[in-house]
């Protein structure tokens, strides 16, 4: 009785306990990712804001003339770096001021246009590439990005262009190009983009603990009771979870109760079993009614019980 008692508890505990946590880790991973949309939809309604005023500049002076401009709007944002290139891809002007004269690498983006002669709307335009392969690019640590990922940092694009008439096709002509490179907001030095992977990461694994070990619990407390198959409800609330688990307790209450020592089914109201004559419930020693263990005196005759 001691070795299932143990089982039944251990188990009972860790299912628990993963459950707990895992729904805390889950409640976690939440708030921070709502607490993570809300500072970026902060910072990007501001950062938008400086930009399309960066834009209205360069459409009226030119790329060359906005390095005044761009030092500004960097040393008031938490930009990492901001950088504006003209339409071959070059940097004209930047923060930090080392960027400016360097060559970006230009690829086809698909503007969603058809030219005259049923063209594909295609463009060749600069882009920012931070990472490869797992940890920051050339050009990305150039800039002083030490994250690994796209979790740490982010590329933010404005391409700047002049309205197309009504009776042309395609995309306007391409004045320049910002990209605003944002890290994402840290808590404990782990950006909140890390934190939700980590806490992700957590919730899967306890959860995991949690479906082992409830099946774990049935099949040891389907044991003790001498429950028909028990290795059949574990293995029923391993592939239900929850429902296995509800409906074997259901049909756990519909069994009798059995002898400890032969395993024999036995009533509620045997205080010994029939079959090997190993008491199993308490008896007055007054009336010789079966009584609880708790208790301190016979409900039938009032006597006290030792």
């Amino acid at each position: 009785m001691s070795g299932g008692s143990s089982s039944r508890i251990r188990w009972d505990r860790v299912a628990a306990v993963a459950t707990m946590t895992f729904l805390v880790l889950l409640a976690a991973a939440l708030g921070a990712m709502l607490y993570g949309d809300a500072m970026k939809a902060a910072r990007d309604r501001d950062l938008w804001s400086k930009l399309s005023e960066l834009g209205g500049s360069i459409d009226n002076n030119g790329p060359e003339a906005v390095r005044n401009d761009v030092s500004m709007i960097y040393s008031r944002t938490d930009l990492v770096a901001l950088l504006v290139a003209d339409n071959r891809g070059v940097i004209v002007a930047a923060e930090p001021e080392k960027a400016v004269g360097r060559q970006l690498p230009m690829t086809r983006e698909y503007w969603g246009y058809r030219w005259a002669g049923g063209q594909e709307g295609f463009v060749e335009v600069p882009t920012v590439d931070l990472f490869d392969y797992g940890g920051p690019s050339a050009f990305g640590e150039f800039l002083g990005v030490t994250g690994e990922s796209e979790w740490d940092f982010r590329v933010e694009t404005h391409r700047v262009q002049r309205p197309v008439p009504a009776s042309e096709d395609g995309p306007g002509e391409f004045v320049a190009h910002i990209f605003a490179v944002v890290s994402y907001p840290a808590l404990l030095g782990i950006s909140l983009g890390r934190w939700l992977v980590i806490l992700a990461g957590a919730a899967v694994l306890l959860f995991l603990a949690y479906a082992l070990a409830l099946p774990a619990w049935v099949f040891f407390d389907a044991r003790r009771r001498n429950v028909d198959a028990p290795l059949a409800w574990a293995a029923l609330t391993l592939v239900t979870n929850a429902i296995g688990w509800a409906t074997y307790l259901v049909v756990r209450g519909w069994q009798r109760p059995a002898c400890p020592n032969c395993g024999r089914a036995l009533r509620p109201i045997f205080r010994a079993c029939p079959h090997c004559g190993v008491q199993v419930r308490r008896a007055c020693p007054s009336c010789g009614q079966v009584v609880n263990d708790q208790w301190s005196f016979c409900p039938h005759c009032t006597e006290a019980l030792n």
